[in-house]
């Protein structure tokens, strides 16, 4: 779980994806306006997507399958990340884990409860870490 290279797999899908979404208004669909309009001066937020461009975009079936992995991989990270962090700080997160790996922001703010839950609770004696996680594995 400390490898990163379970995420090589979910990049490799998303950089294929992407590459096969692409077409030629992507990019004015992603940011319009006009660099000229840009530089007139004072605040021109001519380059922030519409929502009716966001939803053209999206309606495009290899484009959402690219949106979707890219947030499954998000979420991955995320609940990796939780489940680091709960081994090394003894926090039960298999709830929080689940909500990550579902819906990422969810899951983190679960996780930011059960911390704020647990740690007053717990003290150092029960506090158990992972072989290689902690403050023990870092000075080695």
């Amino acid at each position: 779980m400390r490898s990163d290279l379970h995420f090589v797999p979910l990049a490799l899908l998303y950089l294929y994806l992407l590459v096969h979404s692409w077409e030629p208004d992507t990019l004015s669909l992603i940011l319009p306006g006009s660099l000229a309009e840009g530089f007139k001066g004072g605040f021109s937020p001519q380059f922030l997507p519409s929502l009716s461009g966001i939803q053209l975009l999206f309606s495009r079936v290899v484009t959402a399958a690219s949106l979707w992995v890219h947030i499954m991989a998000i979420n991955l990270y995320a609940a990796r990340a939780v489940y680091l962090q709960g081994l090394a700080q003894g926090v039960p997160v298999r709830h929080t884990v689940l909500l990550c790996a579902v819906c990422g922001p969810v899951g983190l703010l679960s996780h930011l409860a059960t911390c704020a839950l647990w740690n007053p609770v717990a003290t150092s004696e029960q506090v158990i870490t992972a072989p290689g996680l902690g403050p023990a594995a870092e000075a080695a």
